[in-house]
C-alpha cells in the first residue's frame, strides 16, 4: 500500500511549488492512507511505517502511546518520544514520500 516517488533533481521552480503540490497530493491520498490504517494495514512512507498501534522508523518501533511529536524543521523530519528523547535518527524530507500525510497522521494520534 506504500506509495513511492522518485525525486527529480530540484530546481528553483520545484522548490517553490513543492509545498503546493504536496498539499494537493496529500489531500487526495490522506483519506486512503487513513482508511488503510483503520482497516489494520501498515502504510509506508519511505523509512517510516504507520499502523494503528505504532510508528516505525527503519524497523524501530514507537508505540503511539509513547509518541510525542513528529515534525519537519529545515528539511529534516524529527520524531520525538513523549519523554522528549529523539526517536531514531533525524531523516531528510527527501527520503520520506508523502511527508505531509505522515505529519497529519502523526498529529492524529492516538489512532
Amino acid at each position: 500500500m506504500a506509495a513511492r516517488f522518485d525525486s527529480p533533481p530540484r530546481s528553483r521552480a520545484t522548490t517553490t511549488s513543492a509545498p503546493l503540490i504536496q498539499g494537493h497530493v496529500s489531500k487526495q491520498l490522506l483519506p486512503k492512507f487513513l482508511a488503510a490504517i483503520d482497516a489494520g494495514q501498515t502504510v509506508e512512507f519511505g523509512p517510516y511505517a504507520v499502523s494503528r498501534s505504532e510508528l516505525r522508523l527503519r524497523g524501530r518501533k514507537l508505540p503511539w502511546a509513547n509518541h510525542g511529536n513528529t515534525y519537519v524543521e529545515k528539511g529534516v523530519v524529527h520524531t520525538i518520544r513523549k519523554d522528549d528523547e529523539l526517536f531514531g535518527s533525524v531523516t531528510p524530507t527527501t527520503e520520506v514520500p508523502n511527508i505531509a500525510s505522515l505529519i497529519r497522521i502523526a498529529y492524529r494520534t492516538p489512532l
